[in-house]
């Protein structure tokens, strides 16, 4: 039980607001842009550094080797498959992790060649990259192969 805990995912999604005036167009063009900057920054694989999931660390041994990988708007988290979309217009940039009927939501900053992820259940979106005991929240730090 405790290291399914670790093994989470699904995808994350692009989320723009669909601009009303001119201004706002041009605002929601620059946010698309930055979602699509992440988007591209994200692809290829990813090495997990470290982690923790409701404020506890991984058993030992549990997630070497374990990786993310960003293809095109696919994921693969740690062997399971599915797709991901981003939304760079909030502060902090949010990611949604789709497999099959499975949702995750969470926040990611993405920093050169590291990533920092803080994700959730589909009704609890982390708003800091920490965990705490009894919020099904789960960190990673990757690092870019």
């Amino acid at each position: 039980m405790r290291s399914n805990m670790f093994l989470v995912f699904v995808t994350a999604s692009l989320l723009v607001s669909p601009a009303c005036s001119r201004k706002k167009t041009e605002l929601a063009k620059q946010q698309d842009a930055e979602s699509q900057k992440d988007h591209i920054a994200l692809q290829g694989e990813w090495d997990v550094v470290s982690s923790e999931s409701n404020g506890e660390l991984p058993p030992p041994g549990l997630l070497d080797g374990g990786k993310f990988t960003f293809s095109g708007n696919d994921a693969t988290v740690l062997g399971k498959k599915g797709t991901f979309e981003l939304d760079a217009t909030k502060s902090p940039r949010q990611i949604e992790f789709l497999r099959g009927n499975a949702r995750q939501i969470g926040i990611y900053k993405l920093t050169g060649d590291h990533l920092k992820l803080c994700v959730g259940p589909p009704d609890d979106r982390p708003t800091a990259f920490i965990t705490k005991p009894r919020t099904d929240h789960s960190f990673f730090l990757l690092k870019k192969k």
